[in-house]
């Protein structure tokens, strides 16, 4: 018993001195181990006195000693598969991180890839629909050069047409002044025609001066000459067109001289006639639509100034009234009333004034609601009955 405790003893000393040294194979610290476990059992052995015990010591220390080695090599190649096992998991950790961050870079990636898609979707649209507006603006431009091409053709020879009614024009001028009768009463309208033609000329100025700057073009346009050559019919339609305007032109005037006899007044509006008599509303439009006509229907600032100054000092019927519905201003062709020249103040109903008048007091001038049985003279406007005028 005491024999086997000293053996225990020293299996604990070499497996502890073992650990602490972890020296993998050092056969001469074994050797010293032995030699000691020996000597420890021989002095054991000794005090005892037995062969047998020293016989048995010796082989269960060797035996221990072999145990104790297979355990140190065993212990050491633990500690590696342990530190190679570290350093697995720290490269493995390594990897589910990178694989982490890679996986993060992906999935920005893939979102960055699908903004990119969107945004070249996009701008395939808008590269498609600018394609489509840019084709769409050089038909537009061929069209608009072609038109232009042709308008300047037209533009020439209409020159020629004009020039020609200008002289046609100054022949019926001379025998419009041979009415010395009604000079005075169709010197408005001279005015006003010679306000046109002024207008006109500034047109033709215009266009001459175009017709400057359209010069370089010319070589340009003597290759399309051909082309432009099936229009001359169409311009010859114009031609008969304008010989037509001309027609209406002379008819107008003959209507004018025609109309002046009978105390009608022309204006660039239309025939007026002032009267001389005071009647009622209701029997002034009566008279106005015997002689094919209606109370006057103003339109124009214009229009008013030149009727006030043919009016004189005095009053004078309109085709305006509100007797239907009070405050609801309309013309005697049933339109609205949307632009007026009231005098201040007025229109203010007072004493039921249904219709209106027109003043060419040197101090009032404009227009006032008045009672419509009251007598005034009044104005009638009659339309020409040539179509183009």
């Amino acid at each position: 018993m005491e024999m086997r405790q000293v053996i225990v003893k020293n299996f604990h000393l070499v497996s502890y001195n073992r650990f602490n040294s972890r020296e993998d194979n050092d056969d001469n610290d074994e050797d010293n181990l032995a030699n000691q476990s020996i000597r420890n059992i021989s002095s054991g052995c000794n005090t005892s006195g037995s062969r047998y015990y020293r016989l048995s010591a010796v082989c269960l220390t060797l035996l221990c000693v072999l145990l104790i080695s297979a355990v140190s090599v065993l212990w050491v190649k633990f500690n590696n598969l342990t530190t190679k096992n570290t350093d697995l998991q720290t490269h493995y950790s390594n990897l589910i991180l990178e694989k982490e961050q890679l996986q993060t870079s992906y999935e920005n990636l893939t979102f960055e890839r699908n903004q990119l898609q969107i945004m070249y979707s996009n701008l395939n649209r808008d590269k498609d629909q600018l394609q489509a507006s840019y084709n769409n603006l050089t038909v537009e431009r061929d069209r608009l050069q072609t038109s232009y091409n042709n308008l300047t053709v037209e533009r020439d020879r209409l020159q020629t047409s004009y020039n020609n009614l200008t002289v046609e024009r100054d022949r019926l001028q001379t025998s419009y002044n041979k009415l010395s009768v009604e000079r005075d009463q169709l010197q408005t309208s001279y005015n006003n025609l010679t306000i046109e033609r002024d207008r006109l000329q500034t047109s033709y100025n215009n266009l001459i001066t175009v017709r400057d700057q359209d010069q370089a073009k010319c070589k340009e346009l003597a290759n399309e000459m051909a082309k432009l050559q099936t229009n001359y019919s169409t311009m010859a339609n114009q031609k008969d067109q304008l010989q037509k305007e001309k027609d209406e032109i002379q008819n107008r005037l003959r209507e004018i001289a025609a109309q002046a006899k009978l105390g009608w007044v022309y204006f660039s509006f239309g025939l007026y006639f002032i009267s001389t008599e005071k009647k009622s509303w209701t029997e002034a439009r009566a008279d106005c639509r015997k002689k094919g006509a209606d109370l006057v229907i103003i339109k124009t600032k214009e229009e008013e100034e030149v009727l006030v100054k043919q009016l004189g000092n005095d009053k004078a019927w309109i085709g305006l009234n509100d007797r239907p519905v009070e405050g609801t201003w309309k013309w005697v062709d049933g339109t609205a009333l949307t632009t007026a020249y009231w005098v201040p103040g007025e229109p203010n109903d007072s004493g039921n004034e249904d219709c209106a008048e027109l003043w060419g007091l040197l101090d009032k001038q404009g227009w006032n609601d008045r009672p419509c049985n009251d007598r005034v003279r009044w104005i009638c406007e009659k339309p020409f009955r040539t179509s183009q005028w």
